[in-house]
C-alpha cells in the first residue's frame, strides 16, 4: 500500500504549490507564474519522491528543508512582490499550514484501524484542496491588503513560524517517526495547536494594523473635509457679504445704465453692463456637485490639481441624497484623485487634465480618467500595483469599500490613458 502514500505526498506538494499562488504576490503575470511553477516544481516534486522512494519517510522528513523548502523559497523570492519580512512570513506561514495538515493527516492513519495510508491517502485528497478553497475565498483578500498596507513587524513573525517550523518538523521525524516515539506525541501535537494558534494572532494583529491604517486614511479625508466645510462656511459669508453691498449699488447702476442708453451711448453701455457681470460673477461660489460631503472632497482635489497646472474636466450628476455612505465613498474618490494628480504632475503641461463624469441612473457611476506615462504594472487580482506606480497606492483600499458594500470597480490602461470606472450596487 505504499502506492498510497507516494501519490499523498505528490498530492500534498502539488497543493503546497498551489497554496503560494493564493496567498503570494508575484511580479510577473499569473499565467506566466503558473508555467513557471510547473516547469519547476514537477522536476522538484519528481525529485522529492525518488528521495522518498529511495530513503523512506523518516529521512525525507528529516531532510525536507534542504531537498524542498530551501529550493521553493529561493525559487519564489525571485518572482515575489515583497523580497522582505513579508515574503519569509508568507512563505513560512504557508509552511507551517501544510506540515501541520501532513503531520494530523499521518497522525489520523495511525490511529484510523484500516489498511495502512488509506486514511491519509483519502484524508489528504480532500483536506489539502479543502485548505487552498479556503483560503483564496477567506484569506487571499485580506491577507493580501495587509501585506499591502503594513511593512513593518514581518521580520519578528517570520522568525517565530520558521521556529515552529523546525520544532515541528524535528518533533514528527527526529530521531525516528513519531509513531515510534509516543511519548512525544503530546509534546507534537501541542506545537501543532501552537503554530496554528500563533500564526492566527500574527494574522489577526495585524489585520488589526490594516484597520488602524484604514481608519487613518478616513481620518485624513475626514479632516480635508472638515477643511474643506469650514473654508465654504467662510467663502459663503463672504458671498453673502457682497452680495449686500451689490444690491445696494444695484439702484446706482441702473440709473447710469439708464443714462447712458438716454444719451445714445450704447459701447460705454455695453462695457459697464460686462463689468458688472463680473463683478457679480464673483460672488458666485462654485459647486462641483449637490453632495455637501462629496462636494468638499472634489473642491479640495480639483482646487489642487488646477494649482499645479491640471486642466479639470468634470461632470458629476451627484444627488444630494445618495444610498451609498457619502463619508466612506468620499475615501475612494480621494484615492482616485490623489492618484490621478500624482499621475498627471509627471507629464507636460500640455497633456495635463484630468476627466470626471457620474450619472445617477440607472446606478451611480463614476469614471475619472487621465493621461499617464510609463507602464502600468498590475497585481495577480487585477489590481495596479502601488508604491511609484502612476495608479498610485489606493487600489487596495478602494477594493476594500467594494468588498465591503458590494460595488463594482474596473481598471483599464489604454493608448496612454489609465481609467477607474466604479459602480455602486
Amino acid at each position: 500500500m505504499t502506492i498510497l502514500r507516494d501519490l499523498s505526498v505528490i498530492w500534498a506538494m502539488i497543493n503546497i504549490a498551489v497554496f503560494f499562488l493564493v496567498l503570494m504576490e508575484f511580479r510577473v503575470p499569473m499565467k506566466r507564474l503558473v508555467v513557471y511553477s510547473v516547469l519547476y516544481m514537477v522536476p522538484l516534486i519528481a525529485f522529492n519522491l525518488w528521495f522518498l522512494l529511495s530513503f523512506g519517510p523518516a529521512k525525507m522528513a528529516q531532510s525536507l528543508f534542504f531537498i524542498m523548502l530551501l529550493p521553493t523559497v529561493v525559487f519564489y523570492f525571485f518572482l515575489s512582490k515583497y523580497r522582505d519580512g513579508r515574503f519569509l512570513y508568507s512563505f513560512f506561514l504557508i509552511s507551517d499550514l501544510n506540515a501541520d495538515l501532513t503531520m494530523l493527516t499521518y497522525l489520523l492513519d495511525i490511529a484510523v484501524p484500516a489498511p495502512r495510508y488509506l486514511v491519509m491517502f483519502l484524508s489528504r485528497l480532500f483536506l489539502f484542496p479543502l485548505l487552498n478553497v479556503y483560503a483564496y475565498r477567506r484569506l487571499r483578500r485580506p491577507y493580501l491588503f495587509v501585506q499591502h498596507s503594513v511593512d513593518r513587524g514581518w521580520g519578528a513573525f517570520a522568525v517565530a513560524a520558521a521556529l515552529f517550523d523546525v520544532l515541528a518538523v524535528r518533533l514528527f521525524s527526529r530521531p525516528d517517526m513519531i509513531e515510534n516515539r509516543p511519548e512525544d506525541l503530546i509534546l507534537l501535537l501541542i506545537v501543532i495547536a501552537l503554530t496554528l494558534l500563533t500564526n492566527w494572532y500574527i494574522f489577526t494583529a495585524l489585520n488589526t494594523q490594516r484597520r488602524l491604517h484604514e481608519l487613518h486614511e478616513r481620518e485624513q479625508v475626514f479632516l480635508i473635509q472638515t477643511s474643506q466645510l469650514h473654508r465654504r462656511i467662510e467663502e459663503s459669508s463672504r458671498m453673502k457679504s457682497l452680495l449686500a453691498i451689490e444690491r445696494h449699488d444695484l439702484r446706482h447702476r441702473l440709473h447710469a445704465l439708464s443714462a447712458m442708453l438716454s444719451d445714445g451711448r450704447i459701447e460705454d453701455a455695453l462695457a459697464y453692463l460686462k463689468k458688472s457681470d463680473e463683478q457679480i460673477a464673483d460672488t458666485q461660489l462654485s459647486h462641483w456637485c449637490k453632495n455637501t460631503v462629496l462636494d468638499a472632497i472634489f473642491s479640495y482635489y480639483f482646487t489642487q490639481a488646477q494649482n499645479i497646472g491640471i486642466k479639470i474636466e468634470a461632470d458629476l450628476d451627484i444627488p444630494e441624497q445618495i444610498d451609498a455612505d457619502a463619508t466612506e465613498l468620499s475615501t475612494v474618490f480621494a484615492n482616485v484623485l490623489e492618484n490621478a494628480i500624482h499621475a498627471v504632475a509627471l507629464l507636460p503641461e500640455e497633456r495635463r487634465v484630468i476627466r470626471c463624469k457620474c450619472i445617477r441612473q440607472p446606478k451611480l457611476m463614476f469614471r475619472a480618467c487621465n493621461p499617464y506615462s510609463g507602464e502600468i504594472h498590475w497585481s495577480a487580482d487585477g489590481l495596479p500595483l502601488p508604491a511609484d506606480k502612476p495608479a498610485g497606492t489606493g487600489s487596495r483600499s478602494i477594493a476594500a469599500y467594494c468588498e465591503r458594500h458590494g460595488a463594482w470597480c474596473d481598471y483599464k490602461a489604454e493608448n496612454g490613458w489609465f481609467t477607474i470606472q466604479l459602480t455602486q450596487p
